[in-house]
């Protein structure tokens, strides 16, 4: 250390004393508001969802549904699991309501205009390198579709199969409104429902 630090060490702290005191309200304001917690608005909330789900009817296939055809899971089941998940981790502030349910017997439209019949779905499922390129869902061909603006939800969750195209979230604003479309898939479980949340709170 330098002689000087010690001549001007002891000055310094002259200083900062010297503003401390002649500032000393100042100074304890700041302190406060720095210390102070804040508020933050915890008033619960509820948001409503359009439940759709994709489910096609394999009429080749003793006309059972997908998810029994492939021993796939119950779209509806995994959805009651789901609901609790969001009190149960937001100290029962956050809430979702299924305002509406709509099941289709259909495979949704892919943004080029493609639909996959049963057939070449199964196909694709057996055997990837058949599945169509490029993959995804044509969001807007369904909110016009299902006339979803009109039903005035928060939220839309989409539950399908593999290679249906969806993303694990979507935020659009075709309704006039940042609305997320979920999309789910039934082939997988609970876990990957929630971890598509987490992406989605990773987006945010």
């Amino acid at each position: 250390v330098p002689p000087s630090f010690f001549y001007f060490f002891p000055l310094f702290l002259l200083i900062v004393l010297a503003v401390l005191a002649t500032n000393f309200d100042r100074v304890r304001s700041f302190i406060g508001f720095a210390a102070s917690p804040t508020i933050i608005e915890d008033t619960p909330v509820e948001r409503t969802i359009f439940l759709l789900i994709f489910n096609p009817v394999l009429e080749n296939q003793g006309s059972v549904k997908l998810t029994a055809y492939k021993g796939w899971n119950d779209p509806d089941t995994l959805s009651a699991q789901l609901l609790p998940s969001f009190p149960q981790a937001s100290n029962q502030y956050l809430t979702y309501r299924i305002a509406e349910r709509q099941e289709v017997d259909a495979i949704p439209v892919k943004t080029d205009g493609f639909v996959y019949t049963d057939e070449t779905y199964l196909n694709c499922v057996g055997n990837t390198s058949t599945c169509h390129a490029s993959d995804g869902v044509n969001y807007q061909k369904l909110f016009t579709d299902y006339n979803i603006c009109a039903k005035n939800v928060d939220e839309v969750w989409l539950w399908g199969g593999p290679y249906f195209g969806y993303l694990e979230y979507n935020p659009v604003s075709f309704c006039g409104k940042t609305q997320f479309v979920m999309g789910f898939n039934y082939e997988r479980g609970i876990s990957e429902v929630l971890h598509d949340f987490g992406h989605r709170m990773e987006y945010v």
